[in-house]
């Protein structure tokens, strides 16, 4: 687990995550927290009237002066970065701190060394219900402690035994609530960093899963879907249109003379000629409802979603003409032609019950009917009449 250290700060990664995560919660919950502080701030001036009546009106003048600038800062914390929002709310706390501690040195009243418990009040309401982050939590320690201890051993009206008794109570009082704050705060750290790191243990399992499937569904020569993914994709294609009555064409697609250039380049060349042709084929398909998957050696297969017979022949008109305008060399060819071409077969499921396989015959049927009448075209088979073939 990344090491979270003595201030509380956690490793990056984990850091930038705990703010962006916790940053919403944590100004709803200042926000909220300062507004019970500031009322109940408030209602003290009752306590003070009753055992600091020479000082009047002073003690409500001064908390109301906290009560509006509390009412700031309510406003700016949205607004604020984690950094100084938590430094301001820390300064903010010294200030109300303060008062208390300025009223308790202040007074000359027999009762004015209860108020002291004033003090003790915003310093628990500061480490429990505001929950200072540990470094502005350390902070504002930093600063009240050093002057409780000064208002204590200034107040004249105080004996020696009681500033010494103050004093144990104020140290202890501070030290255990900046330990409590510090021992919250690191497990709700430490719960937050092990859920982050299970989240991310996770997300690298999935994506290694997702990776893993891709490579076991995709053909490692021209990266297009590969026969295994092929035949899933038709099933789907296929269970769709029995059940919903959506209709797919079937394209299969061979090279022509592709062992002639094979033979005659080299299988390097041969290999760079399927690649070619994979992507003038997937360039064609693109934004289209479609799947297209190297079927074995230089045949390629399209299922086209959503498109019957009509769809499917547009598309495979498409297809050999995109393959022959890129006029990739092929000296070696039998008949006529100097360049790749393809020659393409077409099948559709409209309103028939046959199987995937007879779909599979029928395209395949009409791709060597292309081939038959001379390459470089396509030819149209309909799957509910297996003898009717047109081109």
């Amino acid at each position: 687990m990344p090491g979270i250290g003595l201030l509380l700060g956690l490793p990056p990664g984990p850091r930038e995550a705990f703010e962006r995560d916790t940053e919403r919660q944590r100004v709803r919950q200042l926000r909220a927290t300062i507004v019970l502080g500031l009322v109940f701030y408030n209602l003290y001036n009752l306590s003070n009237f009753i055992l600091m009546q020479e000082l009047g009106w002073l003690p409500t003048i001064l908390r109301l002066a906290v009560t509006a600038a509390g009412g700031v800062l309510i406003g700016a914390v949205p607004h604020l970065g984690a950094r100084l929002r938590e430094t301001l709310v820390a300064i903010a706390m010294t200030g109300a701190s303060l008062v208390p501690l300025f009223l308790f040195w202040l007074t000359r009243s027999s009762l004015g060394p209860y108020s002291f418990s004033d003090f003790f009040l915003t310093v628990v309401y500061a480490s429990v219900l505001l929950v200072l982050r540990f470094p502005a939590a350390l902070l504002y320690t930093a600063l009240c402690l050093p002057l409780a201890l000064a208002a204590i051993w200034t107040q004249p009206i105080l004996t020696h035994e009681l500033c010494w008794a103050l004093t144990l109570q104020t140290l202890t009082a501070l030290i255990f609530l900046l330990v409590s704050n510090w021992l919250v705060q690191r497990m709700h750290r430490e719960s937050y960093v092990e859920v982050w790191l299970r989240t991310r243990e996770a997300r690298e399992l999935e994506t290694a899963r997702r990776a893993f499937a891709d490579l076991s569904a995709t053909d490692a020569l021209t990266g297009l879907a590969n026969r295994r993914r092929f035949d899933e994709a038709l099933a789907e294609a296929h269970a769709r249109a029995r059940t919903a009555g959506i209709p797919y064409a079937l394209l299969m697609i061979d090279v022509d003379h592709f062992k002639r250039f094979n033979d005659a380049y080299g299988h390097p060349a041969g290999d760079g000629c399927l690649r070619s042709v994979a992507g003038i084929l997937a360039a064609e398909l693109s934004g289209r409802d479609a799947l297209i998957a190297r079927y074995g050696g230089e045949e390629f297969a399209v299922v086209l979603r959503g498109g019957g017979m009509d769809g499917g022949a547009r598309l495979a008109a498409q297809l050999v003409e995109a393959v022959e305008a890129h006029a990739i060399a092929h000296g070696q060819r039998p008949d006529t032609g100097c360049f790749v071409t393809v020659s393409v077969g077409v099948a559709a499921y409209e309103v028939t019950s046959a199987l995937p396989t007879a779909v599979m015959r029928a395209a395949d049927a009409a791709l060597y009917e292309a081939k038959r009448r001379g390459r470089n075209r396509h030819a149209l088979f309909g799957a509910d009449e297996p003898e009717a073939l047109t081109a």
